[in-house]
């Protein structure tokens, strides 16, 4: 009997948003259609995130750039909005989350004082990552070997006297923080160590660009 015939449709779209599931349902008796939206509404850390359904723990992360992408135990989940925030929802409580960025995504002159830290929240509760730093003592510095050439980008750099390491980028520049006047750092590149010494001085700027410091 073709007038008992029924056609259902089903179709699901999965966001960093939330999750949408469409359901369309054709019989003799008419037409139905199901529509429902899967997701949270978090207001912590200062804004208003929009994610996917919070199980257990969150993190609020704050890099201060935006389109940052922001990894949980090294699984892309996230990306900053346009505030340099975002919130990540799949945190497992009572358990040490590694939450990180990667700084080769970052432009040079950004400042962060980590790049990657451990979080442990409690229960249905959030935490509050934050990965931003200040401008002060900080400068723009461009490396090169003795031959004079620059740095390949992905070197790790640590100041002397500063647990937080330091990551060059392209054309052998790296962004250094917590200068003093006299400063000496190591770096390791993908086929040795070399260390330098350079000067800071503060200015009215509010970017010190130190060039020509060489690494032996």
């Amino acid at each position: 009997d073709l007038s008992h015939e029924t056609a259902a449709l089903r179709a699901t779209y999965q966001t960093s948003y939330g999750r949408g599931d469409l359901a369309l349902r054709d019989s003799s008796h008419g037409t139905d259609v199901t529509a429902r939206l899967d997701g949270a509404i978090v207001l912590a850390g200062g804004g208003l995130f929009a994610s996917n359904r919070v199980v257990d723990g969150f993190a609020i992360v704050n890099v201060g750039v935006p389109d940052v992408p922001v990894s949980l135990n090294n699984r892309l989940v996230a990306e900053t909005g346009p505030f340099g925030r975002a919130i990540v929802p799949d945190l497992t409580s009572f358990r040490v989350n590694r939450i990180s960025i990667n700084p080769l995504a970052l432009p040079l002159d950004a400042n962060l004082v980590a790049t990657a830290q451990d979080v442990v929240p409690a229960r249905h509760s959030g935490v509050t990552v934050d990965f931003e730093g200040n401008t002060d003592s900080a400068a723009l510095v461009v490396l090169r070997d003795a031959a004079g050439t620059l740095l390949q980008p992905g070197s790790t750099v640590r100041l002397e006297g500063n647990s937080t390491p330091f990551t060059v980028g392209y054309d052998g520049e790296v962004w250094i923080e917590g200068l003093g006047a006299q400063n000496h750092i190591t770096v390791e590149t993908s086929n040795m160590t070399c260390a330098a010494e350079f000067t800071y001085a503060k200015t009215s700027n509010a970017q010190v660009y130190i060039d020509g410091v060489e690494c032996r």
